[in-house]
């Protein structure tokens, strides 16, 4: 099925969810009325088909929220990774999700707009990603890169200096940067389904510890999680470590009963943590 955003030309949101989309197009001009998206800030083209985009995204200069997640895409649009470049007019982007598609890799010199406060990218097929995409996000505050098959982070992951939440979760990492644990808004870090051996980086310590809610460390290749960190978090926190079948200590009985147990068993009340 084909549509033309011609006819949606003057709005603000653009929204064209689950149409069964396998081609977007505009036939307008840049002037005038019919064929001006200098107002639409939101476009969601979320749960269709579309293959490619095709569609030319320089009309939408004020565009905030683009999303293009569930469909077929095999390729960032260029529009959206080449920020600087020829053409690209994304100055104003930050919401960009491209979860859910057929997505392999992103192109060597890629580089997101610095306006981006959230990316994700989660449920793709995506084996790397280039150090260089990450370098000037200064306020990327969420970035979704769960469920690909991501070997390695890359080092600017740390430089992320507004990120508050990082889900890489149910890829193949077997290590995770020390910088991560040292940005100072992380509070959500999904580590977990992934195949990260021996002991956690030194920065996961005490004052790492104090300001994470979210950190989710089950099924992988741990040896143990740092005493001062679990003994740091706040007792509400979402913490998770079972299923490490190379920890020794403390015995996946405990890593199962949560936060309260693993503090009880560190602090020595072992009968409590296995109640």
């Amino acid at each position: 099925m084909e549509i033309d955003l011609t006819d949606y030309a003057g709005e603000m949101t653009v929204e064209l969810i689950g149409k069964g989309l396998d081609k977007v197009v505009w036939t307008g001009g840049r002037s005038g009325g019919r064929g001006n998206f200098d107002h639409v800030g939101v476009l969601d083209l979320s749960r269709n088909s579309l293959r490619s985009c095709s569609l030319s995204l320089a009309p939408f200069r004020c565009l905030n929220v683009l999303h293009l997640n569930n469909n077929r895409l095999s390729q960032v649009p260029e529009e959206v990774w080449g920020f600087g470049t020829a053409g690209s007019s994304m100055d104003a982007l930050a919401e960009l999700w491209l979860a859910g598609n057929n997505i392999s890799s992103l192109p060597p010199g890629a580089v997101f707009p610095p306006s981006l406060d959230s990316l994700r990218l989660n449920k793709n097929e995506l084996t790397s990603l280039p150090d260089d995409a990450f370098n000037n996000l200064p306020k990327l505050a969420e970035l979704a890169v769960a469920s690909n098959q991501l070997e390695v982070l890359p080092p600017s992951f740390g430089r992320l200096s507004s990120l508050s939440v990082l889900w890489a979760d149910n890829n193949r990492l077997t290590a995770v940067p020390p910088s991560v644990a040292t940005l100072p808004y992380l509070s959500r870090l999904s580590l977990n389904d992934n195949r990260i051996a021996g002991e956690l980086p030194s920065t996961f310590d005490e004052k790492f510890g104090e300001r994470v809610y979210l950190l989710h460390l089950h099924n992988n290749d741990l040896e143990s999680v740092p005493e001062a960190l679990i003994e740091a978090l706040v007792p509400d926190a979402d913490f998770t470590c079972h299923g490490n079948e190379n920890m020794l200590d403390p015995p996946e009985a405990i890593t199962e009963g949560g936060l309260g147990a693993l503090k009880a068993y560190y602090s020595g009340d072992v009968d409590t943590a296995l109640k």
